[in-house]
């Protein structure tokens, strides 16, 4: 499970960079498992948690911080699942029609 192999990787180098790169996937996801389970990374994320939490815009976090609005957005915590990780109903049927489909053409 994509969870479990960014935290083993992490835990080693403890480098968003080195996990990325070992969990085969962008430094992005490696941000979002890793804070989405409660790890926070640095003292700017720190910081960027704390601003979102008390209602802050996007904006004027990133402004405050002096960062990108896409650095901002990485940081907040995820609200859906992870792609092909932990499946609705409705995707997972979306899923098996398009391999049937996929076997009869």
């Amino acid at each position: 499970m994509i969870i479990d192999e960014t935290f083993a990787a992490y835990r080693k180098p403890q480098s968003i960079k080195a996990t990325a790169k070992e969990a085969g996937c962008g430094w992005q996801r490696v941000v979002k498992v890793l804070l989405s389970n409660g790890v926070v990374i640095s003292d700017a994320h720190e910081q960027i948690l704390e601003m979102y939490k008390d209602g802050k815009s996007v904006e004027e976090i990133a402004h405050k911080v002096g960062c990108s609005i896409k650095v901002v957005q990485a940081y907040i915590p995820c609200t859906k699942p992870y792609y092909n990780v932990a499946l609705s109903e409705n995707a997972k049927r979306i899923k098996r029609c398009r391999e049937n489909k996929h076997k009869m053409g």
